[in-house]
């Protein structure tokens, strides 16, 4: 099945991710802090008139109980983990999306067999590379940006899928370990 991510900033709120799908409409991934609401902190998705919070990371969990630290220090933390979480919230709402549709997110089809692997990427900035793939470096190289990091292949599948589906373009995939 086909997907389009696109990465958007809206307003003031940078961590905000529309996500959309020909088959399954249009979702929006959120994250969300109020240092007077702390228990709404966390990604959410939002399709049609569902909202769902997701289970991302035990210290988004944490963060949600906190009402003991002083508000500047809680919210820069909240920012903070914003950005730690976005792989994975990206994740998380591509599972989510693809419940019951056959497919299987991050299904190895080739058991646990790595390589290192240099992704070259135009249309999308490094910032944005390195909060979709945390595991992966992105280094900033004229005017694309290069991705390297050991990958399985059910891994690289899925590096290359969200690429386009973040609205870049895949320039080249090459082995790193052959000249």
């Amino acid at each position: 099945m086909s997907r389009r991510l696109e990465h958007r900033i809206a307003d003031d709120r940078p961590h905000a991710w529309t996500l959309e799908s020909r088959k399954d409409g249009v979702a929006r991934l959120e994250w969300r802090q109020d240092v007077e609401d702390r228990p709404a902190t966390g990604w959410h998705l939002v399709r049609d008139d569902e909202e769902t919070r997701l289970d991302v990371d035990p210290a988004v969990d944490a963060l949600r109980r906190d009402g003991e630290r002083d508000a500047d220090i809680w919210s820069a933390d909240a920012d903070l983990l914003a950005h730690l979480t976005t792989g994975a919230a990206l994740e998380a709402a591509e599972r989510r999306l693809t419940e019951g549709t056959g497919r299987e997110a991050g299904r190895d089809l080739v058991g646990g067999f790595s390589r290192d692997y240099r992704i070259c990427v135009r249309g999308l900035d490094v910032d944005a590379l390195a909060l979709a793939f945390p595991s992966l470096a992105a280094v900033p190289d004229g005017d694309a940006v290069e991705l390297s990091g050991s990958l399985s292949f059910a891994e690289l599948a899925t590096v290359v899928s969200r690429i386009r589906t973040l609205g870049g373009v895949l320039v080249s995939v090459m082995d790193a370990s052959r000249p």
